[in-house]
């Protein structure tokens, strides 16, 4: 895989505000080999042969926002912006062996007549699909924070979004000549969808070493086509749908007057609608869809330590519990199921040592537990 970033930004001291303006361009693109011999063998007759399928993911994105913050400190401080963004990805894929043309003539010219080696499988290639997806935002954002009395601010924000998309597919092969009838399918959809996501927060800080805060916040996902060929032996979505949730949260910031003692604990509950999971179908495509209702209740705490400036020891503990909130009989799944890498519990814990040598040196040791969790909700 490859990946390439490039971005550039501006930004203006106006007196009164700052201006903010950047720009990035990206290049993602990835290639994969997968044993499908299993999955397409049953085609064959089991003929003893490997089938790789082949399968590229290339993306282009385009980003620009605009953003304008207010200056000075004062009791009232505000942000306005704009953003705008476009993508293309193409995703092809496609599986081919010699003889492939010859042996599909030889199982299945008796039925479905004279040429069809050729039909299904031109120069061997008997499974062909590609997809294009496009994909553009516009959005304007802004935030302002009041002081309410010296101890206590108040942050309130959103951000209005409008999102399309819209993909173009074409698949060909064995496999869609026999679910079909023809060796060609192709298909087409577009979507639209607009949204406003608000957020608003209260800090309550009596001292610089303490800070504790309140925070909900609006979330949303917007959805998109399953990049994966239809199967017919194995029925999945072709696209799926947004979702949505909202955050509550609270926590605690503290750390003693010489900063060598630093914890951060926070509380949240998640409150999610028509939540987005990856399935895995049983030829190990994997596939969004929309499952229903979810919640996650959670808790996060951190600690650091600096018994000296060369030494720093920080460690971090997570709960969630993470669940289903309602049956999903399509994958026999009953409410309560745990939500697929929601693991219970996570652990870790990190040693620092910067040496005040001449090139500086440092040396990091790490330690990270992460409890099991299911990989499908299957």
């Amino acid at each position: 895989s490859t990946t390439e970033i490039h971005s550039l930004r501006g930004d203006i001291d106006l007196g009164w505000a700052s201006l903010t303006v950047q720009g990035s361009h990206s290049e993602k693109s990835t290639h994969n080999v997968t044993d499908f011999t299993n999955t397409f063998g049953g085609l064959f007759n089991r003929i003893p042969t490997q089938i790789p399928l082949i399968s590229e993911r290339a993306s282009k994105g385009d980003l620009i926002e605009v953003r304008l913050t207010s200056s000075g400190d004062g009791d009232f401080e505000w942000l306005v912006g704009a953003s705008y963004f476009d993508s293309r990805i193409d995703m092809p894929s496609y599986a081919e062996f010699v003889g492939a043309a010859a042996l599909i003539e030889s199982l299945y010219a008796g039925s479905r007549g004279a040429g069809v080696g050729q039909k299904a499988a031109p120069n061997d290639r008997f499974n062909d699909y590609f997809l294009r997806v496009n994909g553009q935002e516009k959005a304007v954002f802004g935030e302002a924070s009041w002081r309410l009395a010296p101890s206590w601010t108040l942050t309130a924000g959103g951000r209005f979004f409008d999102t399309s998309i819209d993909h173009r597919s074409r698949q060909s092969g064995l496999a869609t000549l026999l679910s079909t009838g023809s060796p060609d399918a192709r298909s087409a959809a577009d979507a639209s969808e607009q949204g406003f996501n608000p957020k608003i927060s209260l800090r309550y800080e009596p001292s610089d070493g303490l800070m504790a805060y309140g925070l909900v916040s609006k979330g949303f996902r917007f959805g998109g086509p399953n990049a994966i060929a239809p199967n017919p032996a194995y029925p999945s979505p072709s696209s799926f749908e947004s979702d949505s949730l909202i955050n509550y949260e609270v926590g605690v910031r503290a750390s003693t007057l010489d900063r060598r003692w630093l914890v951060d604990a926070t509380l949240y509950y998640i409150d999610w609608s028509d939540i987005q999971l990856l399935i895995v179908r049983g030829d190990n495509q994997a596939y969004a869809d929309n499952v229903g209702a979810a919640r996650n209740l959670g808790a996060d705490l951190a600690l650091t330590w600096r018994p000296t400036s060369d030494f720093t020891l920080s460690s971090t503990l997570g709960y969630l519990n993470a669940e289903l909130q309602e049956d999903l009989p399509s994958q026999n799944v009953v409410k309560g199921q745990v939500l697929p890498g929601a693991s219970r519990w996570r652990l870790s814990n990190t040693l620092i040592w910067n040496g005040d040598a001449a090139y500086q040196p440092t040396l990091i040791a790490s330690h990270r537990y992460v409890s099991e969790a299911p990989s499908n909700l299957a």
